[in-house]
Formats: structure tokens, C-alpha cells, sequence
């Protein structure tokens, strides 16, 4: 009978770590945040602030990512100059966390085949134009905001003249590049942690052996 029960107990789910969870999701979205005062520090013209959302994905689940990229979303809407109304850019990050998932259960998302880890960051690119430009059009009117992306904005409503191709073009040429590099980060970071964990594992058992002897 203990047998029996101790297979139960192997399979059931682990419980849901409230406190884990919390803690996860508040760190990407610091990271994030961090993240993007550096890169409008330096006046880049992309964002680079979902990178902590892949990562928190891959270390701790889609909700993690989904909840650290709305969260991040929120903290800029209250502590910078992008606004309160910013936060409808949660989409775009929630969007991040659910087409991370897709790749990494499906293999995608691994820095040891970076072919496919960059069409994964492609994929990742296009779904946020998307999702991108529907939060222009519907809460902005097509415009772009403030961050130094306007620039690009800029540069294409001048060639087109056409504010709603304009913000369409914008978002593919932005997010086509910036989320390819803000994966390959994402997987890096993933990567290195997943490494020293093993490392950690691998460590305690040969401590335990050493100890039986």
C-alpha cells in the first residue's frame, strides 16, 4: 500500500507557490522596467523591455511572463513620462508570454539551435506588430507615443503620408528586430541559469555520494 501511495504522491502536480509566483513576476517586470530606462537613457530606438518576460516564461511559466509583463506595463504608466494610459501596452506584453510559450513547449526557444530560436524571435516580432498596431489605432489614433520609436514613425508617415501605414510599418520594422535580440537575451539568461542549476544538482549528488562512502 505505501508503494501504491508513494506513486500517487509522485504524480500529482505540485502545489501552486503563491509566493514563488509573486516574486517571479515582480522581478521580470523590475528587469524590465531597468531595462527600458536604460535604453531611453540612451535614446535607442527600439524597446528591448520584453526580454525579462520571455525569460520569466521559460524559468517560471506563461502566467509568470504574462503577469510580469503587465505589471511592468502598469509601472511605467505610473512612474514615467509615458503616461497613465501606457498601460494598454500590457497587450503587447501579454502577447510576448503567450507566442514565447508556444516556441519553448514546442522546443523553439533553446540558444542551442539559433535558427530556430530566431524565427522564434521573428514569430515573437510579428504577433507584437500586430497586437501593436491595434493598440495604436484603437487607443492612439495610429500615433505613435513619445519613446524615441517616433522617430521611425516619423520617417515613414513622411514617405507614405499615411498616418495608419505609417504606425503599421513602424511596428514590423521595430518589433522585426527588436525581438529577435530581446529572445536570443531571453534564451542566454535562460540558458545560463538552466546551466548552473544542473551544475548545482550534479554538485549535491556527488556530495551525497562522497558522504555514503
Amino acid at each position: 500500500m505505501k508503494k501504491r501511495d508513494n506513486n500517487r504522491e509522485r504524480g500529482k502536480k505540485p502545489a501552486f507557490d503563491v509566493n514563488r509566483f509573486a516574486l517571479l513576476a515582480a522581478s521580470m517586470a523590475l528587469i524590465n522596467f531597468l531595462t527600458s530606462m536604460l535604453v531611453n537613457f540612451l535614446k535607442l530606438p527600439i524597446f528591448l523591455d520584453t526580454w525579462a518576460t520571455s525569460l520569466g516564461v521559460v524559468i517560471g511559466g506563461v502566467w509568470v511572463g504574462v503577469a510580469g509583463g503587465v505589471l511592468y506595463n502598469f509601472l511605467m504608466a505610473l512612474l514615467t513620462s509615458w503616461g497613465p494610459s501606457s498601460w494598454v501596452w500590457g497587450f503587447c506584453s501579454a502577447a510576448v508570454a503567450l507566442v514565447t510559450w508556444l516556441f519553448w513547449k514546442n522546443g523553439w526557444f533553446d540558444l542551442r539551435k539559433p535558427l530556430k530560436l530566431l524565427v522564434a524571435g521573428l514569430g515573437v516580432g510579428l504577433v507584437t506588430a500586430v497586437t501593436g498596431f491595434g493598440v495604436q489605432v484603437v487607443f492612439f489614433g495610429g500615433h505613435a507615443t513619445n519613446h524615441p520609436v517616433a522617430v521611425v514613425y516619423n520617417a515613414f508617415l513622411n514617405w507614405t503620408g499615411n498616418n495608419l501605414l505609417a504606425s503599421f510599418l513602424e511596428q514590423v520594422a521595430i518589433n522585426i528586430v527588436d525581438k529577435p535580440v530581446s529572445v536570443f537575451i531571453a534564451a542566454g539568461v535562460a540558458f545560463l541559469i538552466m546551466t548552473k542549476k544542473e551544475e548545482g544538482k550534479t554538485g549535491g549528488k556527488m556530495r551525497n555520494a562522497r558522504r555514503g562512502d
